[in-house]
């Protein structure tokens, strides 16, 4: 919903005009910049504090190294959670600019500017490493961002049914 307004917004400007011109991409610059110092200061914090605590079903990726229990640490899972929203930064970056520079669009721009920052507030590793929170709402595993997508649940429930079956094959076998 708050891009909306904006984009409502940038309908006003004259992005033909050189101030406009000029200033969206250094805003925007401006605005990535300091999303990934966020995600910088935020992984080196995970590093220093090396947390050895275990985050039971972590879910799958192939950055975790996995125990033979299916545990990882509390530092690895969090290392890897910070690189993920840094990739999911800099491709949106590489996007939205290419789009800009090339093609001249500036809402890819525009909505960088709103929606990266809202991702990072939505990071739960930044409030615990760089606003020191915790509590139950900080406990791991974190759902990723569409854990709420009713599509994602049913591939999940369909996975995990099909998972269920093949063991009861193989007991029903055995």
């Amino acid at each position: 919903m708050a891009l909306l307004p904006v984009l409502w917004g940038s309908s006003k400007i004259d992005f033909t005009q050189p101030f406009a011109a000029t200033a969206l991409p250094c805003f925007a610059g401006t605005m990535l910049l300091v999303c990934f110092l966020l995600l910088y200061v935020t992984l080196e914090r995970v590093k220093s504090r090396a947390d050895a605590g275990r985050v039971s079903n972590p879910g799958d990726s192939p950055s975790f190294t996995k125990a033979a229990d299916g545990t990882v640490s509390i530092a690895e899972y969090d290392a890897v959670k910070v690189k993920e929203a840094r990739q999911q930064l800099i491709v949106s970056a590489c996007i939205g600019g290419a789009l800009y520079f090339k093609m001249g669009y500036t809402h890819p721009l525009l909505a960088m500017c709103v929606m990266q920052p809202m991702q990072l507030v939505d990071n739960k590793a930044i409030w615990i490493y760089l606003l020191g929170r915790d509590g139950p709402e900080y406990a791991r595993p974190w759902s990723p961002p569409g854990g709420t997508n009713p599509l994602q649940q049913w591939a999940e429930r369909k996975k995990q049914e099909a998972e269920a079956a093949e063991a009861a094959r193989k007991a029903k076998n055995e």
